[in-house]
């Protein structure tokens, strides 16, 4: 079944089905399975539309035919902006748990074809170790039709100064104007408390290691994300349903 402007569809195959609004533009590929009780819903939007709406959707659909609904939705590449980067944040922090405490304060910035991520140095590091820039663009490519080059930068120390008004440059510095000091990186993390050498270790999965331990007592339900030490008794490992993520539990 081609493309359909959403009340077609709904007036034609499910009528009476409750729907919000703003979904009325959305234009719908519907696939249907009665035998198994599956539906799958590709949408398609030329203006913006939170997708939390298009879930609720896809719920009040489900509600009402008893059939298990999933759904894709695509928006045309002009909704990509300000307004679609807390879904991409969301999708990240889903699809990367171990970036979650790092994306919070993530700012974003889009001058086609750049995309922008500014971040703490932490975060700079955890975003490449899971190699998030590649992960960003196949998510633009696939629901915007958009190609863009990610690049992920690290937020200047906040001074707390808020100027109302750009200062003035003046047209001649005095020659006895202070140096620019040199800006010194923080000292390496002691990671003497590993029982392993980093330089001789190798990566298995996830984030590399870049710190000591901290035991098990310590930890708290607010931490973004911790290392931990300790022999693994137990290993259970389920593949998500579409095959590209695997779920680990210790």
């Amino acid at each position: 079944m081609p493309f359909v402007p959403l009340w077609i569809f709904f007036g034609d195959c499910l009528p009476g089905v409750e729907f919000p609004a703003e979904t009325q533009a959305l234009q719908v590929q519907p696939a249907i399975d009665l035998e198994k009780r599956r539906m799958h819903l590709e949408f398609t939007a030329e203006q913006w539309i939170l997708p939390e709406t298009v879930g609720q959707l896809c719920r009040n659909v489900a509600e009402a035919t008893d059939c298990k609904v999933t759904h894709d939705l695509r928006f045309a590449p002009a909704c990509f902006g300000p307004q679609a980067f807390g879904w991409l944040l969301q999708k990240l922090r889903e699809a990367v748990a171990v970036v979650n405490g790092f994306l919070h304060t993530t700012e974003i910035a889009y001058d086609a074809p750049l995309l922008c991520l500014t971040t703490s140095e932490t975060g700079k590091r955890a975003l490449a170790d899971v190699d998030a820039a590649r992960w960003i663009q196949k998510f633009v490519r696939a629901h915007f039709d958009l190609q863009v080059d990610v690049q992920i930068g690290v937020k200047s120390e906040d001074t707390g100064i808020r100027d109302t008004e750009p200062s003035p440059v003046p047209d001649t510095w005095a020659s006895d104007t202070p140096p620019l000091q040199a800006i010194v990186p923080p000292p390496p993390k002691d990671t003497s408390a590993l029982p392993f050498s980093l330089e001789n270790s190798q990566k298995i999965m996830g984030a590399a290691i870049r710190e000591s331990p901290t035991p098990m007592e310590g930890l708290e339900s607010s931490d973004a994300s911790a290392v931990v030490v300790g022999e693994v008794f137990g290993l259970k490992e389920v593949r998500t349903k579409d095959g590209t993520k695997r779920i680990i539990t210790f």
